[in-house]
């Protein structure tokens, strides 16, 4: 019943994503497109994000698995429990934020289409990218000061 209804809203949800966007979109490319909705947008690019750590962190629990001779899951509720409760994933859902403002501040003027793959290509990535991100901050602030003693 309840799994009814949350593949009915999905499906609902994705058909107005398709003839709200992808359907008018007469454009081909990466920055090309109008901008009719930006709050939307925005919305629709972070969860992108979102989706794209979840599935990010999966592949790796799953590679984990395999690594130590896993090669059958028997218990795929087990698996999804697991994956919910990882610190992978909750380091990439905190992480997702500083992602997502560092794609839009990248990418002004580009297309949902694109925004939407790179964003869900970021959160695969987000670990790597926040790691990479706070390790050059970390970088900056040990630094040696200069003295002023001559």
């Amino acid at each position: 019943q309840i799994k009814l209804v949350g593949l009915t809203l999905l499906a609902v949800l994705g058909a107005y994503i398709w003839f709200r966007y992808v359907r008018q979109t007469q454009a081909f490319g990466m920055f090309e497109g109008a901008d009719r909705d930006a709050l939307s947008k925005a919305v629709l690019g972070y969860c992108a994000t979102v989706f794209g750590v979840l599935v990010g962190s999966g592949y790796r629990c799953l590679k984990q698995l395999r690594e130590t001779g896993v090669t059958v899951i028997d218990n795929p509720k087990a698996f999804v429990s697991q994956l919910l409760r990882s610190v992978d994933l909750w380091l990439g859902l905190f992480g997702s934020p500083i992602v997502y403002l560092l794609l839009l501040q990248s990418s002004p003027g580009m297309s949902l289409p694109a925004l939407v793959t790179v964003a869900i290509e970021n959160g695969f990535c987000c670990l790597i990218i926040v790691n990479g991100f706070l390790g050059q901050m970390d970088q900056q602030g040990a630094r040696p000061q200069p003295s002023n003693h001559q």
